[in-house]
């Protein structure tokens, strides 16, 4: 079934709300650390869930009728196999999940930049199942389980804003 992984990865994604709240609304009580760390964790938690799960064979067999249809994905399937190419997905989650927590720990704008970017890419990439899908174009795909799936990701690209704002944009002092 579809999402095989997403009562969990539910759970994960709205607690990237919290702190986006503690961001907008009581910016001044954390330092600028606290904010990046607080907006990492739940982008680091779901992109390891997801990635790590992608290495099952019923998670790879669960993404097939998202990753066929996608015109910036299927091209995996005649490269790998079903499995081949769910390795390489949540290879690719995991890995910049992991790179943006380094950049972020050792506090190099370049890697922060290019991981930063990567992880931006997951969730967007998410967002256009919402278009190619099978049946995504339907009256109710947004109030589906599809449209709740995907639209719930829009938060961890606002984590991944406020962490961009902090660290990269900030004024040097």
């Amino acid at each position: 079934g579809f999402p095989i992984i997403g009562s969990g990865q539910g759970i994960i994604k709205y607690f990237a709300v919290i702190p986006l709240y503690l961001f907008l609304f009581y910016k001044n009580k954390l330092t600028d650390k606290q904010h990046v760390f607080l907006n990492f964790i739940p982008v680091a938690m779901v992109l390891l869930w997801i990635g790590g799960m992608k290495f099952y064979e019923f998670e790879a067999k669960a993404i097939v009728g998202l990753v066929e249809t996608s015109p910036f994905m299927s091209w995996l399937y005649t490269v790998f196999s079903v499995q081949g190419a769910s390795n390489v997905i949540g290879g690719f989650d995991v890995l910049f999940a992991v790179l943006l927590g380094a950049g972020i720990l050792i506090n190099n704008k370049k890697l922060i930049i290019v991981s930063g970017l990567a992880c931006l890419s997951v969730f967007l990439m998410t967002q256009t199942f919402l278009i190619t899908a099978t049946g995504a174009l339907s009256s109710g795909a947004l109030l589906d389980r599809l449209g709740q799936f995907v639209i719930k990701d829009l938060w961890y690209v606002g984590n991944l804003i406020v962490i961009a704002t902090l660290i990269l944009f900030k004024p040097a002092k």
